[in-house]
């Protein structure tokens, strides 16, 4: 007989399996939806041309807070369109970034069409990517904007 332990624990990953492969899975940091009329994030646009092959990020550098409050964002959120089936669209930092965005990397997968950066760590300027790739996983476009954070 299995101890009551590690039943929980397999169901519980056989729970967490089923709904990762439903994309129902929810992670609060890039889950949370991005609200048009909020003090608390930026809306950063990246949108994709399919026919031109191109990314653009617009505002290319937004500028956060560590606290929110009135016109002074704490986050990011990045709002997609243009992704087609089968694309990704990956945000991470560039390699010789600092780590301000603890473990920051998000992948917006079709159909949906946002992410959240979460709560900076600390002031500074985040330096990142934006790339796209196909079903093979195979780049197909890059840009490469900033995130300045300032302080309280």
């Amino acid at each position: 007989m299995m101890p009551s332990s590690e039943k929980w624990t397999r169901r519980t990953l056989y729970s967490l399996a089923i709904a990762a492969a439903l994309g129902t899975l929810a992670v609060p940091a890039r889950a949370e939806p991005c609200p048009e009329d909020s003090d608390k994030a930026v809306r950063v646009d990246i949108t994709l041309d399919q026919e031109a092959a191109t990314v653009s990020v617009d505002p290319d550098v937004v500028e956060i807070y560590l606290e929110p409050g009135p016109d002074r964002p704490a986050r990011v959120c990045w709002v997609v369109t243009g992704l087609a089936e089968g694309q990704t669209v990956h945000i991470q930092g560039k390699p010789d970034a600092e780590d301000l965005f603890p473990s920051l990397e998000r992948d917006i997968q079709y159909p949906r069409d946002f992410a959240n950066s979460g709560k900076p760590a600390r002031v500074g300027t985040w330096p990142y990517e934006v790339s796209v790739t196909d079903a093979d996983d195979q780049e197909v476009m890059r840009i490469d904007p900033s995130v300045d954070i300032g302080g309280y």
